[in-house]
């Protein structure tokens, strides 16, 4: 997307169509750097300037008004979707210092390649994206680790790596044990 049609349609952030000067596939503002480089001169200054870091912090604004902070928090995720789900599990990755990352264009090629469909029952209902190997077991944000399950299978799978047994009702090739 161009900076012209995302101010056309009234978003303060989008997806641009190449990387930033720096190389980061990020999302930007219709004004400044990609989110990488403005948080990354963001904690640059912090750093520099930890006084003023401590007394300008937006956490202590969110400490003192907390319905409002969640009832911001509720209306952006509703407003932003997929990029709300992106936040938290990049957040997920980040803090649990998983190697690698995937973009936007890494899922779209990835549910091309499954056809839009689940990787373990083959429903094309509410996809979601799964770590092959969890993050909380050493697996990777690469999108060699990434597959795309329905909600149920999500659920089902859990944090269990590939070879441990999930369904009782599937073998270890995802047949079905009555068969």
């Amino acid at each position: 997307m161009s900076r012209a049609e995302a101010r056309a349609a009234g978003m303060t952030k989008y997806w641009p169509l190449f990387p930033c000067a720096k190389g980061h596939d990020a999302m930007r503002r219709l004004s400044g750097p990609c989110v990488v480089c403005e948080r990354a001169s963001r904690i640059a200054w912090q750093k520099a300037n930890p006084e003023i870091a401590a007394r300008s912090s937006s956490s202590a604004w969110s400490r003192a008004n907390p319905e409002r902070h969640r009832s911001n928090s509720r209306s952006w995720q509703k407003a932003n979707g997929w990029y709300a789900v992106q936040a938290t599990n990049r957040r997920r990755a980040r803090k649990a210092a998983a190697e690698g990352f995937h973009t936007r264009d890494d899922i779209e090629a990835l549910f091309s390649r499954q056809s839009g469909r689940c990787a373990h029952c083959d429903s094309p209902e509410k996809l979601e994206i799964d770590h092959i190997v969890p993050i909380s077991k050493g697996g990777s944000d690469w999108p060699h680790n990434l597959q795309l399950l329905c909600r149920s299978c999500n659920a089902t799978k859990g944090n269990r790596l590939p070879t441990e047994r999930c369904c009782s009702s599937l073998d270890s090739s995802g047949n079905s044990s009555a068969d």
